[in-house]
């Protein structure tokens, strides 16, 4: 399994605090877009992807994210920014390293 990043602080919600590298990459572009805080959930091993990717999803006061990279899954919730301003930087920053899917 990929290294692990611990998130400190008021940015983090939640009691787990690890995330993957890949979940820290999407995380850096959410924080700059405005995003406050994050929940982390638990790092599921042995993911068959073959690329990384994050799906993104409206969950009413939170976006979920799935973060997938080839060896990690991980769930993630996002508070302070909106679906459509998440979306857009996401696409904007992480084209060609990472597929994002709605």
């Amino acid at each position: 399994m990929g290294s692990r990043v611990h998130v400190d602080g008021k940015e983090k919600a939640g009691s787990h605090t690890s995330i993957t590298e890949a979940t820290n990459d999407v995380w850096e572009v959410l924080k700059k877009a405005g995003a406050q805080r994050i929940s982390p959930a638990y790092i599921q091993g042995n993911a068959k992807a073959k690329t990384r990717s994050v799906k993104i999803k409206d969950d009413g006061g939170a976006l979920k994210l799935t973060v997938v990279s080839p060896g990690t899954k991980q769930e993630v919730y996002v508070y302070g920014i909106k679906f459509d301003v998440a979306l857009v930087a996401l696409k904007r920053e992480l084209r060609g390293s990472f597929f994002v899917n709605t």
